[in-house]
């Protein structure tokens, strides 16, 4: 059973570490997507960069993708080339 009987998600992190860890967890998660999105010019990159902000937010109400897998974690490091490569065109 989950924590408080809670799915993973939103409330099970804000009842698990408190509003503010939480917070925390969510700004650290959220600021490299954030530095590629106003880095980049290009239009495609930043729909791409909204994207995935937006399917993490919303697979994060059922399970625990912010801040918590190394592979979601690895996302902006792997978009990070594309960004810079479509600068220097």
């Amino acid at each position: 059973s989950y924590y408080m009987h809670t799915d993973a998600g939103y409330m099970r992190s804000v009842l698990f570490f408190g509003l503010p860890v939480t917070i925390l967890v969510y700004v650290c998660f959220l600021a490299p997507y954030l530095w590629l999105l106003f880095s980049s010019r290009s239009f495609g990159t930043r729909s791409l960069i909204v994207g995935l902000i937006f399917f993490a937010i919303v697979t994060h109400i059922k399970g625990d993708v912010l801040g918590m897998p190394i592979v979601v974690n690895l996302i902006p490091l792997i978009v990070l080339p594309l960004v810079v490569s479509d600068e220097r065109k």
